[in-house]
């Protein structure tokens, strides 16, 4: 069935047919109290709104383009562009582009970007963006960088960078940088850095760093650091170091200091300390020293000793002790070199029945 509904207040309108949509005419408008239709063949536009906006879009927007509620698209949209919801690209959307939301991509969003959420790119949306969520984007978000989820990337996201998930990126994410998870590179992420995981890298991740896991890097992680397992490098991690396995490097691992295995170098690693294994090193390591093993150093190892093996404790300076048996070696009395598990037969020593030469000195063998 045809039917015709002819407008009030309005010109250059014959018609308005219901039958596919059927529009003829150069410009038509339909009137319903104060709210506004209206379709331009001549530069092809749809806009759906209030008077104001139906007014300013025929002298300001683009062709190709559509506006779907009250203030949205109200000066210079961009061709081929759409915006959807109240005051959504309400100023200076550049041309296809995508706003949808309530005060979605409000001011200045670049080319060919994309917000949807309330307030998502808010301001200033950078060219071939995206921002998806409430809040996503809000400001000053950099070309060709993505956020998705509430508040991420909420101020200054760099170039090129991604931030997914509730809070991630939230605030001064650097360019190339990578953000997965909630909170995950929350504040002042540096450039070209990574966080993946709860928390991971949330406070002054510092530049070329990465953080992977639940709680990894998660304060003061410096440049060129890395942190991988759960807790690893939480707080205060120096530059250039790494941590891998939950809880290693956990608190105030130093700078180039190596902590892998769970427990590993855990808290106060000296610089240059390397600790591997479950529990090794995990308490005020100390400088240049080294713990190999399961248990070995892991209460205040010595300055520049070596431990290899396990169970072994050492809080001298300048020692090592080698111990491939399950005994327990606890700090020996003097600085030297230790070994277990050799026995001594009338003044000469043996491994496994093989005949050691007997060595004088600092070395001592131990049954």
């Amino acid at each position: 069935m045809k039917q015709s509904i002819r407008s009030r207040n309005f010109t250059n309108l014959n018609r308005f047919k219901t039958d596919n949509l059927k529009i003829e005419d150069v410009s038509y408008d339909f009137v319903v109290t104060e709210k506004y239709l209206a379709f331009s063949n001549a530069l092809n536009r749809v806009s759906v709104g209030n008077k104001e906006q139906i007014e300013k879009a025929n002298v300001t927007a683009g062709e190709y383009t559509i506006s779907i509620g009250n203030y949205t698209g109200l000066v210079c949209q961009g061709s081929e562009s759409i915006a959807i919801g109240l005051d959504s690209a309400f100023f200076g959307q550049k041309s296809n582009s995508i706003s949808i939301g309530t005060k979605t991509a409000i001011v200045d969003q670049g080319a060919h970007s994309v917000a949807i959420g309330s307030m998502a790119g808010f301001s200033n949306q950078g060219n071939y963006s995206v921002s998806l969520g409430y809040f996503s984007g809000k400001a000053n978000q950099g070309n060709y960088s993505i956020s998705i989820g509430t508040s991420n990337a909420l101020i200054d996201q760099g170039n090129n960078s991604i931030s997914i998930g509730n809070n991630a990126g939230l605030s001064n994410q650097g360019n190339y940088c990578v953000a997965i998870g909630t909170n995950a590179g929350m504040i002042s992420q540096n450039f070209e850095s990574i966080s993946i995981g709860v928390n991971s890298g949330q406070s002054n991740q510092g530049s070329n760093s990465i953080c992977i896991g639940i709680n990894a890097g998660n304060l003061r992680c410096a440049h060129n650091s890395i942190s991988i397992g759960n807790k690893s490098g939480e707080t205060y991690k120096a530059e250039h170091s790494i941590a891998i396995g939950s809880n290693a490097g956990n608190y105030s691992q130093n700078k180039n200091a190596i902590a892998i295995g769970n427990n590993a170098g855990m808290s106060n690693q000296d610089r240059m300390a390397i600790a591997i294994g479950c529990n090794c090193g995990s308490n005020n390591q100390g400088l240049c020293s080294v713990a190999i093993g399961f248990n070995s150093g892991t209460n205040n190892l010595g300055d520049y000793s070596v431990v290899l093996g396990n169970n072994i404790e050492c809080e001298l300076a300048n020692c090592v002790i080698i111990n491939p048996t399950s005994t327990p070696f606890p700090t020996p009395a003097r600085k030297g070199l230790y070994i277990v598990g050799i026995k001594s037969i009338n003044g000469y020593y043996y491994a496994r029945g093989t005949l050691l030469k007997t060595i004088k000195g600092d070395i001592r063998f131990c049954e």
